[in-house]
């Protein structure tokens, strides 16, 4: 017999009276089955959960079951007692729970229900915080077991605020002149009892990577700062990104923060720039030492030991480049303070005394006996007061009219025109050699072409092409080549080579099929390819008769790198060591001295007080950064020459 809202209506309590012959008919108590499902229990969710739940009719006890009448439901509340009310009546659901005694239950007949936070899936919805699911399930005698609960369960659909202090001591708006203290303070709205609370909170340094915040932290070193951050709550809502942006200045401040010097003649002084010095503190501040790197020096200064608070002095920097190419270098001041050492990054670049554009000429293939078209060559004086010059051409090759004088004032030019008038077959190198008054002189431009069509050559030339390889410079290095006449006696009046190359021996009169031995020589005046013809005047119809000689002229002291680059690093942590090696290609042992600017420091490597001939070493170099930013620097290896000394430059980006 199931339960009829019409019967159960009225003065008269016949759900009651049904529910009795029920009983009477079954005999026995027993009770509906709940069974919940649904999200795990004691866990907070930001996203809407659903509690689903069946009725199982109460279990036969030697009699059939009575079946199941239905449930009612409710979040966080008991949905009804049958047995607390005296009087009948239908109240009404959710406005009051339903008098199931008399009115019967909220749904009747049911056997599955679900409730849901936001009621999108089910009827009834909840605000934030912990709930509770709550059920009351009869049987048709009328029994239950009671208020069913499942829970509690959170729902949290607010993201936490985060809020950043900083602490030090400020300049003005957001700049400081000390460490920063940064406190990051994360709540969760309506915590603990309608929040979740904060389950973490993450921040990052510039772009230095995440990480999860235990407490306030210091930011130290000078330099431009943004911290962004956000936190998340325990149900996993998460907050928008924010940043707070500052900036921590050294107690002394440099203008300009770099020193361009531009194009400068080798070994010659630049002019001086000034830097100014200036003291933010309000103390007064010692000044260690004011240490320039490289090519660069500090030539004068107004600094003195200490910088009183707020004042300001200077000093001067000049370029003297021992190198071509472009040169770095940095000066370093160092105090006790923030911020020390400040570093300024200079620059230059190293330029021979003369210019010599183009540095080749090609006349390409001329028949034997004739003279090709002029080529020319510009000369410039890079240097800032006149030169002496004079020039000659090598080989087959001869000046055919120039407006150089003998001397070449400063910053000006000359064209220089160059022929090609071959006396035998083949190849024909030579070149144009410009000497002047000044470091690395001579300079030269290398000349090529082909002869064609003349008579063949009679003497031979074992090897044909002279190579030495590399040889530094200012040292020297001979080699030996077989001279052998093919013809009739052939009568040698001179041997000649010019530039960097020399040439003795074979004059003498060669008989047929006769040899002599030619020694020449190669003592490079700078670095880089020297091309040159060694020519033998003779008796021949061939007159004068060429081969070539080539090697390489390298510094005395070599590192395998020009410059190296540590990558990004964080402030206050320490590169993994790089190295460097360093060849001596001297035929002695050379005295060393290794100097590392900044922020960077010798690590190991072998490099002792000197180096053994044609021997090698190293150098271990790694690097601490103290500030944000581009970081440049300089290794400087001193030695005795005038090409010392040999730089590398180091670079890297404090973050």
């Amino acid at each position: 017999m199931g339960w009829d809202p019409v019967t159960g209506l009225g003065t008269y309590n016949f759900l009651q009276l049904a529910w009795a012959i029920n009983w009477q008919h079954v005999p026995g108590l027993t009770y509906p089955v709940v069974t919940f499902s649904g999200p795990a229990i004691n866990h907070w969710y930001n996203s809407d959960q659903i509690v689903n739940w069946s009725v199982s009719a109460p279990p036969g006890n030697g009699f059939p079951s009575e079946g199941t009448a239905g449930f009612s439901q409710a979040w966080d509340a008991d949905p009804g007692d049958p047995y607390s009310k005296a009087t009948p009546g239908l109240t009404g659901f959710p406005g009051s729970p339903y008098n199931a005694y008399y009115d019967g239950p909220q749904y009747s007949n049911a056997t599955a229900g679900c409730l849901d936070f936001t009621g999108a899936s089910c009827a009834g919805s909840v605000g934030q915080g912990w709930h509770i699911v709550n059920v009351r399930a009869w049987g048709n005698e009328g029994e239950d077991r009671g208020d069913q609960t499942y829970g509690p369960i959170g729902y949290d659909t607010i993201s936490p605020i985060t809020t950043a202090g900083l602490t030090g001591t400020l300049v003005s708006g957001s700049n400081y002149k000390s460490a920063v203290k940064v406190t990051l303070t994360a709540t969760d709205p309506g915590a603990p009892s309608t929040g979740s609370g904060v389950a973490s909170t993450v921040y990052q340094v510039n772009s230095e990577g995440l990480h999860t915040c235990s407490g306030p932290f210091m930011v130290s070193y000078p330099g431009t700062y943004t911290v962004t951050f956000h936190s998340t709550d325990v149900a996993g809502n998460i907050e928008s990104t924010k940043s707070v942006s500052f900036t921590i200045s050294s107690i002394l401040t440099m203008s300009p923060s770099s020193l361009a010097f531009g194009n400068q003649p080798i070994a010659t002084s630049s002019a001086s720039k000034t830097v100014t010095l200036k003291n933010i503190s309000a103390a007064a501040v010692a000044l260690t030492s004011i240490t320039p790197s490289g090519d660069f020096s500090v030539p004068s200064k107004t600094c003195g030991a200490s910088l009183a608070a707020g004042a300001s002095c200077t000093f001067a920097v000049q370029f003297k480049p021992s190198v071509l190419g472009s040169v770095s270098g940095e000066v370093t001041v160092a105090f006790p303070g923030e911020g020390s050492p400040q570093r300024l990054a200079l620059s230059g670049v190293g330029l021979g005394s003369i210019a010599l554009s183009p540095t080749s000429l090609v006349f390409g293939s001329i028949a034997v006996g004739s003279t090709s078209a002029a080529k020319p060559v510009t000369l410039t004086n890079n240097e800032s007061t006149t030169l002496n010059i004079s020039e000659a051409a090598s080989g087959d090759y001869s000046i055919a009219s120039t407006t150089c004088g003998s001397t070449l004032a400063a910053k000006t030019s000359c064209t220089i025109n160059v022929n090609f008038h071959p006396k035998q077959n083949g190849s024909v190198i030579g070149a144009l050699a410009v000497s002047y008054n000044a470091t690395l002189s001579p300079q030269e431009v290398t000349l090529s072409g082909t002869g064609t069509g003349g008579a063949s050559a009679p003497l031979t030339f074992t090897p044909s092409v002279l190579s030495f390889g590399s040889v530094a410079a200012s040292s020297s290095l001979s080699k030996t080549v077989v001279v052998k006449n093919s013809a009739s006696s052939v009568k040698i009046s001179a041997v000649s080579a010019n530039g960097d190359f020399t040439a003795t021996g074979c004059v003498t009169t060669l008989a047929p099929l006769g040899t002599c031995t030619l020694t020449v020589t190669l003592k490079p005046s700078s670095n880089g390819t020297i091309y040159r013809a060694v020519s033998i005047t003779d008796s021949t119809i061939v007159n004068p008769e060429n081969f070539e000689a080539l090697g390489v002229g390298v510094s005395p002291l070599a590192a395998s790198v020009s410059s190296l680059g540590f990558g990004t690093l964080n402030v206050g942590t320490t590169s993994v060591s790089k190295s460097v090696t360093l060849t001596n290609n001297m035929a002695s042992a050379l005295s060393l001295t290794i100097a590392v600017s900044g922020d960077y420091a010798r690590s190991g490597g072998t490099c002792g007080a000197s180096l053994a001939a044609h021997a090698s070493c190293t150098v271990l170099l790694d690097f601490t950064p103290t500030a944000i930013g581009a970081i440049s620097g300089v290794v400087t290896i001193t030695y005795p020459s005038t090409y010392s000394p040999e730089e590398v430059s180091l670079s890297v980006t404090g973050n």
